[in-house]
């Protein structure tokens, strides 16, 4: 990111941006402007701040005069930050010179309009014209401050101080503080800080009233919020926080970030335990099966098997619980935490998050980096890694030969994967050579020995070249079976990753289908989905039967969705197939459970929920073709809007389920009524839209119209209710009557409008000038909604 309205980057705690949320009236305003454009020279200045808030980046980038009267609600004279706010909103002023003012001065600022995140004054003059009290802060709401929608806007909000601290720059100190409120946390910079301390403030709920700045990007894109705190008067302590945070009451490490039906923010949390883990940055304390990452903010003292308190903001981490701005506090030293025993099983891992445990393990591979010494493992059929951060010392790990049965003792670090993040996989950290034991050194047998037993006699050496050999074949064995694991891993990563993104099952199937071929090469092999049933009906069990290992692939509801077959070739292993075929049978049903999910959300984000019809999304994105079409050829595009004549009093008077019934009969109605590639949509309530492309006269236009009314007044009465349901219909065409969507959807509105003011149960098409004056009404109050 780039500085703009700042000093340089080096006087500043970070690359500020701002943005705006302009205000409803502001965009009226601009909209009823555009409509009428004059030249940049005639326009008169620009009197309030929402005006000149409103502008597009077009539009401001004309450099229109302004000339408006507000209050300074933030002023840094060292970076020449100012912000001011009249009556209608906030804006940034930038300026050239240093100014006799300070916050709450009433100033005349002259200047010109300048394109940013906001549009700002540039060039201003700025003048102070007296004093008086800061505006009344807006109570904005925290997602619309975090979002950037009240950019430059003076604002109250309410939260607890994660985090307060010092910034030195060249004008001075500031306070930085870390806001944290339900929805979130929000940074923010505090300018005069008066007798206000960090330590006072760090877990205090306070209220401040701020100016809502941004973070954003040399494209004008927003990063992340800000909050400029002018002074200390604006800082309301409304509950302060303990004068000593370890007089908490201690929270079992366990019960930490459990649900709590208050749905308030977590204060700072103290916690107990064993220390298992001290290194530069983290610190694990452990309380029976349940351990605590820390991240401390100063150095602990504490070391392996003290007793300590630990205060800080719990946050969740991959796996469990972590302590974020941690501080530390020695009970007493105990004795060291014993270590849980595990067998290296995933699954079984849920609750060891971070806790000291023991596994034996089969020693693989040894990896030598510059800091950190890696271990392979397997215990089992799980795979895992085992590292060690090497110390200032030097001191590292003895020599292991490959092959060695090994009990570690370390810290449980999860993996977690798949949809409900489960662990798939864990990770130990060794924290000295002494968590290593050797319980069983690799095979005696190798090439010295057998040299020696070569010296003796024939017999002896050629029991001794049997058994070498019976060696060699269960070590290529075994490394068979470790590199397979490896490729079933990395193969089922590869689609999971696709699942991911949400590919289609054509893409899917053929990695499953490579799946097979790495485990048995050269076998003959099928996999076939049926996601839908029509494709399940085909289903075949000769088929199946022809391959020697077969399965039936079904959901966790027994629904059939396809099946998977293997013949091994000669190159195949002959290990068991069970736990392989599981693999395919489970991420094949995944597979399909993700691409159903993709089809309905795509088709909810498309298509209304009550008539079937597509929605407003659809329609716009139909129209736009359609006029773009429309222009290749040379056609007309007819815009018809439909509204349900009294459709509030089918609601009183029957209730909803009725006019539902009603909305679903006219909608089966109208879509009989059309073209074959003519679009009708539901267009919100009681109102639905129909698109006509390639037509060739207004006449085509209005017999669409038609068309849709005698259908609606021949349908047949409701069932147990004597129902004569009317419509209103208004139609604007392309390009006669306006050459954009908007444009086309308001005019068919007011046309619409005409016809239901003349009496309903008829149609009218938009006449230019004269149907905008008999609309000025029906614009300000029933389809303002579509101006917006």
């Amino acid at each position: 990111m780039t500085e703009r309205r700042t000093a340089p980057a080096s006087s500043q705690p970070a690359n500020v941006k701002r943005r705006q949320l302009a205000m409803p009236v502001s965009l009226l305003v601009a909209g009823l402007v555009a409509l009428c454009p004059l030249p940049a020279a005639a326009r008169p200045a620009l009197r309030t701040a929402a005006q000149v808030r409103a502008l597009s980046l077009a539009d401001a980038s004309k450099h229109l005069p302004v000339h408006l009267v507000a209050t300074v609600t933030y002023y840094d004279p060292h970076d020449r930050i100012l912000f001011v706010q009249d009556r209608t909103a906030g804006i940034f002023v930038v300026t050239g010179r240093d100014l006799p003012i300070g916050v709450g001065s009433r100033v005349d600022v002259q200047g010109i309009t300048q394109p940013d995140f906001t549009t700002t004054v540039d060039n201003a003059i700025v003048r102070e014209v007296g004093k008086g009290p800061l505006p009344e802060p807006r109570q904005a709401s925290f997602h619309a401050t975090a979002r950037g929608y009240e950019d430059c806007n003076f604002v109250s909000l309410t939260g607890t101080v994660r985090s307060a601290s010092w910034f030195a720059g060249p004008a001075g100190k500031l306070m930085l503080l870390s806001i944290a409120a339900r929805e979130g946390t929000i940074n923010a910079h505090l300018l005069q800080y008066g007798n206000l301390k960090p330590e006072d403030l760090i877990d205090s709920r306070i209220r401040v009233a701020a100016v809502a700045g941004a973070y954003f990007n040399e494209r004008l894109q927003f990063n992340g919020p800000l909050l400029r705190i002018p002074s200390y008067r604006q800082v309301t302590i409304v509950e302060p926080s303990l004068r000593d945070p370890f007089d908490a009451p201690t929270r079992p490490i366990g019960r930490l970030l459990r649900y709590r039906a208050e749905n308030e923010v977590d204060s700072r949390a103290r916690a107990t335990g064993t220390v298992t883990l001290v290194e530069p940055g983290r610190v694990v304390i452990q309380d029976g099966g349940y351990a605590l990452l820390c991240h401390p903010i100063q150095e602990t003292g504490a070391k392996t098997g003290d007793i300590v308190d630990a205060v800080g903001f719990p946050v969740a981490g991959e796996s469990a619980p972590m302590l974020e701005h941690a501080r530390f506090q020695v009970i007493r030293s105990g004795f060291p935490e014993l270590p849980i025993h595990i067998d290296g099983d995933p699954a079984l891992l849920g609750k060891l998050g971070y806790a000291l445990v023991t596994v034996d393990a089969r020693l693989l591979q040894v990896n030598e980096g510059a800091r950190e010494q890696t271990l392979g493992l397997s215990t089992g059929s799980h795979l895992f890694e085992a590292g060690y951060v090497k110390s200032g010392s030097g001191e590292k790990l003895a020599e292991l030969p490959i092959g060695s049965m090994l009990r570690l003792t370390g810290i449980c670090v999860l993996r977690s994967g798949g949809v409900w993040l489960a662990p798939v996989g864990f990770r130990l950290v060794l924290r000295s050579p002494h968590d290593i034991a050797v319980i069983l050194s690799p095979s005696w047998w190798g090439v010295r020995h057998l040299l020696f037993v070569l010296a003796g006699t024939a017999g002896i050496l050629l029991w001794i070249s049997g058994w070498a050999s019976v060696l060699r074949k269960r070590n290529a064995m075994q490394k068979a079976q470790i590199l397979r694991a490896t490729v079933l891993q990395n193969d089922r990563n590869h689609i999971l990753e696709q699942m991911n993104r949400f590919e289609a099952l054509d893409t899917i199937l053929p990695a499953l289908e490579n799946l097979v071929e790495h485990q048995w090469p050269a076998s003959q092999h099928r996999v076939a989905l049926f996601p839908n049933r029509e494709g399940a009906a085909s289903y075949n069990p000769n088929e199946e039967m022809r391959y020697r290992w077969h399965r039936q692939i079904r959901t966790a509801d027994n629904r059939y969705i396809g099946w998977l077959g293997v013949t091994p070739g000669p190159r195949s292993p002959e290990d068991d197939p069970e736990a392989v075929l599981d693999v395919l049978c489970n991420l094949a049903t995944l597979a399909v459970a993700h691409w159903e999910l993709y089809e309905r959300l795509t088709y909810r984000s498309q298509y209304d929920a009550l008539t079937g019809l597509p929605n407003r999304n659809m329609l716009e994105a139909g129209l736009e073709s359609a006029i773009a079409k429309a222009r290749k050829d040379g056609t007309m595009v007819a815009v018809v809007f439909v509204d349900l004549d009294g459709f509030k009093r089918i609601n009183d008077e029957y209730g909803h389920k009725v006019g539902d019934v009603c909305l679903q009969r006219v909608a089966r109605c109208l879509q009989s009524a059309v073209r074959r590639n003519d679009i009708v949509a539901r267009w919100g309530g009681d109102e639905f839209m129909a698109i006509a492309p390639g037509l060739r006269s207004r006449f085509e236009a209005e017999q669409t119209g038609k068309r849709l009314l005698d259908a609606v007044r021949t349908m047949p009465a409701l069932d147990g209710a004597s129902l004569v349901l009317s419509v209103s219909i208004g139609i604007a065409t392309f390009p006669e009557d306006d050459e954009t969507p908007e444009g086309l959807t308001k005019k068919a509105d007011r046309a619409m409008y005409e016809a239901k003011t003349g009496g309903k149960d008829q149609i009218r098409k938009y006449r230019g000038a004269e149907a905008a004056e008999r609309g000025a009404e029906h614009l300000s109050t029933g389809s303002l909604r579509h101006v917006m």
